[in-house]
């Protein structure tokens, strides 16, 4: 029987202060990549469309509850960091590092509900 990986092992993680700090209460984050492309033919594809590989590139969603444990990064810090404009430093596992910038995160909040936020980190260079 094949062994299934949980979302449990690749929590997003952010370099802060020569320390690897998890983003708080995370109940979801995903990793996308995309390239760019250019349309174009040529001779031998008889008219057929073909693409002209461009730009690479990748960026990370997270989904989490708000929360102020010390000892995490919490959406007022995500906050923080993204009107700064740094660059951060990520990892989602061990071998998945990289560096890119917070460019959304919002918040939200339900009578009743635990308050929520959500967020983007777009890529810098080669993750």
């Amino acid at each position: 029987m094949p062994d299934y990986l949980t979302g449990d092992s690749r929590v997003l993680e952010l370099y802060i202060d020569g320390i690897w700090t998890p983003v708080g209460c995370l109940t979801d984050n995903g990793f996308s990549e995309e390239v760019e492309t250019v349309g174009s033919t040529t001779r031998n594809s008889n008219s057929w469309k073909t693409v002209l590989v461009t730009k690479q590139s990748y960026s990370i969603s997270f989904t989490g509850i708000e929360t102020d444990v010390s000892g995490v990064v919490t959406s007022l810090q995500l906050k923080a960091i993204k009107k700064s404009r740094s660059l951060v430093t990520w990892r989602l596992s061990a071998s998945e590092t990289g560096t890119g910038y917070i460019t959304s995160i919002s918040e939200s909040s339900s009578a009743g509900e635990f308050n929520t936020f959500n967020g983007e980190i777009v890529g810098y260079g080669t993750p």
